[in-house]
């Protein structure tokens, strides 16, 4: 470890690590030794991308790859929004063929979106949780308010924000 990291770690370090519970050794042998993967929780080991909670409810790991590509897409869309908004509004640009198509499109993408985070695992100090109650109520506690507001202005300028030429009115 170099100069800048030392100053950094605590005192006794690195006989204060120790292997978490859910670490599956078994994998170990001298030749894997080196190999990063098999000291890897057991979570990111797995194959699917949804965990079944004791209830029997479906849901999507923070950690998995459709929850990545989720995202990814998610961030396409808002960006889209972003850059596009301004352009629409300043030039009086009418929303016809894909324009008007996803206008409809992305305040469904959101609602879908809502729907999503109430399925989507979370860390609470550290550790994955993914009971259901403790998800949606994360959730709840945290973004539901300011994606509710935000898909509620959505839908509701949708109706109002074209007129007969197609040209956006209302945010």
């Amino acid at each position: 470890i170099g100069p800048l990291a030392s100053p950094l770690l605590p005192a006794g370090w690195p006989s204060l690590l120790r292997l978490r519970e859910d670490f599956d050794m078994t994998d170990v042998n001298s030749s894997s030794m080196y190999n990063l993967a098999a000291f890897a929780p057991l979570e990111s080991r797995r194959w699917s991308t949804r965990h079944l909670s004791p209830n029997g409810q479906v849901f999507v790991s923070p950690t998995s790859r459709f929850h990545t590509a989720y995202s990814t897409i998610s961030l396409a869309i808002l960006i889209f929004e972003i850059t596009s908004l301004p352009y629409i509004l300043a030039w009086d640009v009418a929303l016809t063929g894909p324009l008007q198509v996803l206008s409809w499109g992305t305040p469904a993408f959101w609602t879908v979106d809502i729907g999503v985070n109430f399925c989507t695992g979370f860390y609470r100090r550290g550790e994955l949780c993914m009971d259901w109650k403790s998800v949606a109520l994360n959730y709840s506690k945290s973004w539901l308010l300011p994606d509710l507001v935000v898909v509620a202005c959505d839908w509701v300028s949708l109706p109002g924000g074209v007129d007969g030429s197609g040209s956006a009115k209302l945010l």
